[in-house]
């Protein structure tokens, strides 16, 4: 990893991470071309937020499950955002481009207190959760799936809940 997230390393999922989600609903994002938005921002029924970092293997294998969400889903209905730590980026953006998601990563704006990067990440004892994923869905952005630990994106049964909560 970069200064700052070198000594920190993936770690199993536990239930830690559930109660963040409002925290990444208004976080300051920010993507390549200096574009800055919070997931609350984007105009999709069903907003995905999915953290993560390059060096983690599950992470990994749900973005090429991401990329095809939006065809799963029919456009205009899912936005995806592939959120990195900010000490990461450098090293993330290549590799999310190199998936076809480049235009869907983003990282926290470096004007956030990294006290609360740290919490949205939830670096705790050295380690981070990942991966980590957040729903929402219109119109009220409300939760409709958070977990930490992989997430089958392209299986039937997630495929129908987003389905589900795009029509709602």
């Amino acid at each position: 990893g970069a200064a700052g997230v070198a000594a920190v390393a993936t770690r199993p999922a536990h239930a830690s991470g559930l109660g963040r989600a409002d925290l990444w609903k208004n976080m300051p994002l920010v993507r390549r071309d200096g574009t800055r938005f919070t997931m609350a921002d984007l105009p999709s029924r069903v907003v995905v937020g999915a953290v993560w970092v390059s060096y983690c293997q599950p992470c990994l294998a749900e973005l090429p499950q991401l990329r095809r969400l939006p065809q799963a889903l029919g456009q205009g209905n899912v936005d995806v955002v592939l959120i990195s730590h900010p000490d990461e980026w450098a090293t993330d953006y290549p590799v999310a481009a190199s998936y076809g998601l480049g235009a869907q990563a983003a990282t926290i704006d470096r004007s956030v207190p990294r006290s609360r990067v740290a919490a949205a990440f939830s670096i705790q004892d050295g380690a981070l959760d990942l991966p980590q994923s957040f729903v929402f869905a219109r119109p009220d952005m409300r939760l409709v799936h958070s977990a930490v630990g992989p997430t089958n994106w392209a299986g039937g049964e997630m495929v129908g809940r987003l389905r589900q909560a795009a029509l709602a």
